[in-house]
């Protein structure tokens, strides 16, 4: 057979066969792939040799295939060095004996080689999107004929393509393999991977159901994968612990880097790797995802594998330049196409960027689900307080803001009917276009888009909650994809959340079988196919990974299967996502295909009081555009976050896009436009705490001011309730006086105050401030007491430009102006690149990416937690070197502008993380720029072609040089910097030298020293900070030569000991009887409370909690701990001697509590004794010591903690409350209550107790009584 044949015939079109209907098994699992007699054929002619090398057309990449042992094994090597020593393949089927190696070390009968053949080819591949417009690539090929020297005698092919970037191989079965009704059912692959040496990997474990993809990656040794077997979701079945695919590794001290996945997945299952020995392997094996039976594949033979892929190259870059496995994929699948004229139509697939009503949810308070005020009042909730992110109002404005800012379509979620079935069955779900809540029209939206001066689309939203068959009848009978393009939606994002797995059987109401099966990827190839028929990109979340699926169905625009940014978004942004995963991301799971990981957030605190921070800079989120392939990409923020804080006379503005100094922004009420409002609340901000807005081009005179607010009369802070009004204090440029908006009828109930204010000519700036004193005993000053959603200001008499009913709601009126730096958003394609260049890289610690559109560039520069300076060589500029054009050739080659987005001058990614800088300078191929990061920052630049009158009038760009010296601190308190820089910066652009920092002989961290233009003189802090108590020995080095920069000792406390107690070793086991879940989940000592001591600095208090074992195992900042102190004042009224019952603890108290801190892995909290909200701590980790210490802002805590008493406890979090306890301990559930009273079994594991009372006393229960919890005094 000849490899031409290989090359065309393996992607002619293949048998598909999809039955409708619910009533039994998913109409995919009808669905068979076949392949051409050609590439089925038997190979008996040409060289029969047991051992035949392949190598690459450069020669750099041998590959050798051996049976002479009589089971096949093939090696890899490059260079001449051996990076994959012989590895076995073959398989173990149900009903006929093992083909080449078996699962259990053994063998089936011996092959031979019956013939092979050979051949060199040219790949060319011409995508309609990608990271390139074309590719081509040659290879050489070796086909080897396999047969079994003696009974059952079966035959077989191994395919094996070797290019200059990698390798692929496959098997394909003839239909000697037949033996289940005519079919070959796989029991396992035992496809090996056996690595020379312990190298260095990127993984995540193999979880076939939640958490799936969603995982960080570890960086370990090879042999710290874990393996082991285990039990699957939903149904027990059993599986082999290893990794995911791809699978990268760096081998040697950098001499190659090699990523494992596949290509071509198609009628299979999805394939990870497991070591061969449960621990300290090297040596892995292909474990395929398994069905409900233990099989894994059930295949009509003729048939093969998917290819089995391994990228290879001598630099990080290398693997993302790649294009191995798009390459081994079959070509584009034109049965699959809408036709015009004939022709398969491939026009309407162009990637686009989206926004969304998403975030919102994710990480707001808002809902997917409609309810009725009669159905939230039944379940004893307040209406008012049920927030439905999709509304036709609110759709409305997304198309207006992505109209009027070059994004192409708006995402909403929770449209449609049946959500009140999600989490759940899914099966109540429906996807037809008339299918929609009652609040939102599908119908008006998409004619409201067209009708805008740029047309904007609606991106539907498909959650399946993993009910298959109920999804795809609505496919194939209800023919709702038709339904979207016939209303012009050209793109869903589609959804399978169900933690347990997928339900395949019946109506798909159960769970069934888990996530990434040979029958889950044949359901989604029938989607693929039904939704390109119709004209429909898809964004596929909760799916199987790519395999390169862009070249054969590139209306697939990306897919999730990754933890993405929305991680970072739960729970009032939960900062869940470390810095590292950013720049993992692109060699690990990226390089299987286009990915959404939903960047571009620009408020990054969410400008609140609850939850975390995402865990970058502002512009690190638009270095991700570069950075991340997608078809559709998301700005994935609130618009209000986009929106700059201005506007004009005759037009209003969210207040959350004001410029917010002090408040916070809340979403707890309906009907507020952009759902969050600023909350004008004393209780929750300081005096002197701001929103203002510019009022733009106005001409002297007097206006109205209109805000659009909501103040509820009775339900209020006790002052307002007391002063009779609400207060605050309006601020028009240098003048103030105190407005007193009345009162509305409750807090979803917005009314429009309206009052005259004095315009001067130009821009003018108008605030809403509080000033007020409550340091004496009574309280002085603004009140506050009212939300405020909008403003808008007009001419005398004019129709105010904001309504005050939302319903009906069109924002003709309101300003969508972005802010400066959504410039590059805009700018920037959403993909189909025509060139990409990894200018830098190192694997988990910063990126440098460049591609090309056209004549213009876009560069994207990121960095883990550490500050970095990294050089950016603009070479790929030069004539010759891209197809990239710029004006003005001159001596140093064509001339472009690059706008450089930069951190601004102290960014930081926790302290200071919005500031961005931006600037314009002229640079040609001979520039390298500097991309000045700050911790967790990022660079981004737009390099377009100069015109000659910004050859004239710009800067040219040259390299800042900074001349620095460096100051260690003696003492410094935790978590503080103790790290000076002072020095100057000779350049017109932000300088940057990077800093290796050594703690006690190791690399701790690297950071980047960062001075404005023009500096003199000037001293800044870098941000590296230590988290645990200790004295330490600090050296400053040059990360290059190694050459001391400073070195010093610093003594790191957390403030002035109060008090410190020692608590018993071994007593983690409640009143005495508890045992611990039988998951590995849960180590030994992992509640065993060692000590627990009070600390006071200058503004906080500090709690410090010591464990055994301190650890992460769900990916929080820490789990399965729970952390969480009880506060009283001896000397005080009030409190109480009940839980409030969010933590679920199951325990009374001895004396009344006032404060409750608390803090899990996921989030934290401190709350009074009526459960008010009063902020969360700074929680600070160190798995090392064992310690977690919970720091709470003085002014939140009415409390002399001196004369305090305490009560710490240590539970297991479990979703937000303390985990259960049962009588017999299960995977995920303590053991060890009562008979007859688990109901009243305290979920506390260790606690301190006062001297003088036992644990065992402290915990005692029965059926009819809690326990009662002591206080321990300070």
């Amino acid at each position: 057979m000849s490899e031409e044949k290989l090359r065309h015939t393996s992607n002619e079109p293949r048998r598909r066969h999809f039955l409708g209907g619910a009533a039994s098994l998913v109409a995919a699992a009808a669905y068979t792939r076949a392949i051409s007699d050609e590439v089925a054929a038997r190979v008996t002619q040409g060289n029969d040799d047991a051992v035949q090398r392949v190598r690459s057309p450069d020669g750099s990449i041998a590959v050798t295939a051996d049976v002479s042992s009589g089971t096949p094994t093939y090696a890899v090597a490059i260079d001449g060095t051996t990076y994959l020593e012989p590895s076995p393949l073959g398989f173990d089927f149900r009903n006929q004996p093992s083909f080449g190696a078996a699962g259990d070390g053994s063998s089936g009968p011996n092959l031979t080689v019956t013939g092979s053949e050979r051949r060199s080819e040219t790949e060319e591949w011409e995508p309609v999107w990608g990271a390139y417009d074309e590719v081509t690539a040659d290879y050489n090929a070796l086909v080897v004929g396999l047969e079994e020297t003696e009974g059952p005698g079966r035959t077989a092919n191994l395919e094996l393509r070797v290019f200059d970037d990698g390798l692929g191989f496959r098997v394909v079965f003839d239909e000697s393999f037949a033996s289940n009704a005519g079919k070959a059912v796989l029991e396992s692959e035992n496809t090996a991977f056996a690595f020379a040496d312990d190298y260095t990997a990127w993984w995540i474990r193999n979880e076939v159901t939640n958490p799936r993809f969603e995982q960080e990656y570890e960086e370990t040794p090879l042999s710290e994968i874990p393996g082991g077997r285990r039990e699957t979701r939903p149904t027990g079945t059993p599986m082999q612990t290893g990794a995911h695919t791809p699978l990268t590794v760096e081998a040697g001290d950098g001499d190659a880097y090699l990523s494992v996945h596949e290509a071509g997945l198609e009628d299979y299952a999805a394939a990870t790797l497991a070591p061969r020995v449960d621990e300290g392997d090297t040596e892995f094996t292909t474990e395929l995802t398994p069905l409900p039976d233990g099989t894994k594949v059930s295949l009509e033979v003729p048939n093969a594998t998917p290819w089995r892929t391994i990228q290879i190259g001598r630099r990080p870059g290398d693997l993302i330049e790649s294009q191995l496995v798009p390459l081994l994929s079959s070509d584009l699948e034109e049965s699959a196409l809408p036709t015009v004229d004939g022709e398969p139509d491939t026009g309407w697939i162009e990637p686009r960027k989206y926004v969304g009503i998403w975030w919102t949810m994710i990480a707001g308070s808002a809902n997917w689900e409609y309810k009725s005020d009669d159905e939230i009042s039944v379940e004893g909730n307040d209406p008012a307080s049920y927030v439905h992110g999709a509304r036709t109002e609110r759709m409305k404005r997304y198309m207006s803001f992505a109209a009027e800012n070059g994004i192409d379509s708006v995402l909403v979620e929770g449209w449609n009917q049946g959500w009140d079935t999600y989490p759940g069955d899914g099966t109540g779900l429906r996807f037809g276009v008339d299918d929609s809540y009652p609040d939102f029209d599908v119908r008006e939206v998409t004619d409201f888009g067209r009708s805008l001066e740029s047309d904007v689309e609606m991106t539907i939203h498909n959650e399946t909650a993993g009910a298959l068959p109920h999804y795809e009848e609505q496919i194939l009978e209800d023919d709702i994809f038709q339904q979207y393009e016939d209303v012009g939606i050209r793109s869903i994002k589609n959804g399978y959340v169900s933690d347990a797995g997928l339900g395949i059987e019946g109506d798909g109401s159960d769970p069934t079988h888990n996530q990434h099966n040979q029958l889950a990827v044949n359901h989604h190839r029938l989607v693929i196919e039904a939704a390109a028929a119709d004209r429909q990109l898809l964004e596929i979340h909760e799916g199987i990974k790519p395999t390169g699926e862009i070249r054969t169905y590139p209306n697939v625009a990306n897919r999730e299967v990754v933890k993405a940014q929305e991680y970072d978004g739960f729970g009032q942004l939960s900062s869940n996502v470390d810095p590292d995963h950013h720049v993992t991301l692109p060699f690990t799971r990226n390089l299987a295909g286009p990915v959404s990981f939903q960047p571009g957030i620009f408020d990054i605190t969410f400008t609140d009081d609850r939850g975390g921070q995402i865990q970058t800079t502002r512009t690190k989120q638009l270095a991700m555009y570069p950075t991340y392939l997608s078809g559709l990409q998301m700005a994935a923020d609130r618009i209000e976050a986009y929106v700059d804080e201005s506007l004009e006379v005759g037009e209003c503005l969210q207040a959350a896009s004001g410029d917010i100094d002090g408040f916070v922004t809340l979403d707890e009420w309906r009907n507020a436009f952009g759902t969050n409002y600023v909350a004008v609340d004393p209780n929750r901000v300081p005096s002197g705490s701001s929103v203002s807005f510019t009022v733009k081009d106005a001409d002297a005179g007097t206006y109205e001011l209109h805000l659009r607010y909501a103040a509820a009369p009775e339900d209020n802070a006790q002052r307002v309730v007391d002063a009779g009004r609400t207060q605050a204090t309006l601020r028009v440029n240098d003048s103030t006086r105190t407005i007193t908006p009345a009162f509305t009828d409750y807090w979803d109930q917005w009314e429009v105050f309206t009052t005259e204010v004095e315009l001067e000519d130009g821009d003018n700036e108008i605030a809403i401030e509080l000033d007020y004193d409550d340091s004496g005993e009574a309280f002085q000053g603004d009140v506050g007491g009212f939300n405020l959603n909008t403003i808008g200001v007009s001419e005398p008499g004019a129709p105010s430009p904001v309504p005050a009913d939302y319903e009906g709601y069109t924002p003709e009126n309101e300003n969508f102006d972005a802010e400066p730096e959504f410039a590059f958003l805009e700018a920037v394609p959403a993909a189909g690149w025509d060139e990409t260049r990894i200018v830098d890289a190192e694997i988990g610690d910063y990126t440098v990416t460049a591609r090309r559109k056209g004549e213009e560039w876009y560069v994207g520069a990121m960095t883990d937690e550490g500050g970095r300076a990294v050089d950016v060589p603009l070479s790929f500029l030069a004539p010759g070197n891209s197809a990239g054009k710029g004006n003005g050739n001159g001596p140093r080659g064509p001339k472009y502008v690059a706008e450089i987005y930069s951190d601004g001058i102290g960014a930081d990614y926790e302290s200071d993380p919005d500031p961005v800088r931006i600037d314009e300078a002229v640079v040609d191929p001979s520039t390298t720029l500097l991309a000045s990061m700050a911790r967790s920052g990022g660079t981004a630049v737009r390099l377009r072609p100069a015109t000659g009158k910004e050859r004239e009038d710009l800067p040219t760009y040259e390299r800042p040089e900074q001349d620095l010296r460096y100051g260690i601190d003696d003492e410094a308190d935790l978590g503080e910097p103790f790290i000076t820089a002072t020095g100057s910066n000779d350049g017109d652009f932000v300088g940057g030298t990077t800093v290796a920092i050594e703690v006690d002989g190791e690399r701790a961290a690297v950071d980047n020293v960062r001075l404005p233009p023009g500096a003199t003189d000037e001293t800044v802090e870098l941000g590296y900070v230590i988290s645990s108590i200790g004295t330490y020995d600090v050296v400053l080095r040059d990360p290059d030569d190694g050459s001391v920069l400073e070195s010093g000792t610093v003594t790191v406390a957390p403030g002035d000991l109060v008090a410190e107690f020692d608590d018993p070793q071994g007593d983690d086991h409640g009143p005495g009887e508890y045992t611990y879940p039988t998951s590995d989940d849960f180590r030994d000592g992992a509640f065993d409370l060692r000590s627990f001591a009070v600390y006071e600095a200058d503004d906080a208090y500090r709690f410090v909690f010591e464990v055994e074992e301190l650890y992460d195992t769900f990916g929080g900042e820490f789990s399965p701990h729970y952390f969480v102190v009880y506060l009283r004042d001896p000397d005080r009224d009030g409190g109480r001697t009940t839980e409030l019952g969010d933590l679920e603890v199951t325990a009374e108290f001895g004396d009344p509590w006032h404060y409750r801190v608390a803090a899990s892995g996921f989030g934290s909290s401190v709350v009074d004794a009526d459960g008010s909200n009063l902020g969360a701590p700074e929680t600070t980790v160190d798995f090392e010591s064992g310690t977690a210490i919970l720091s709470v802002p003085k002014d939140a805590l009415e409390l002399d903690v001196a004369n305090a008493e305490v009560l710490p406890v240590v539970g297991s979090e479990d979703r937000g409350t303390f985990r259960n306890v049962a009588v017999e301990a299960a995977a995920y559930t303590f053991g060890g209550a009562k008979e007859g009273a688990a109901e009243n079994a305290p979920r506390v594991i260790d606690l301190l107790t006062p001297s003088g009372v036992d644990q065992s006393e402290a915990l005692a229960y029965d059926a009819n009584e809690l326990a009662t919890l002591p206080f321990t005094p300070l």
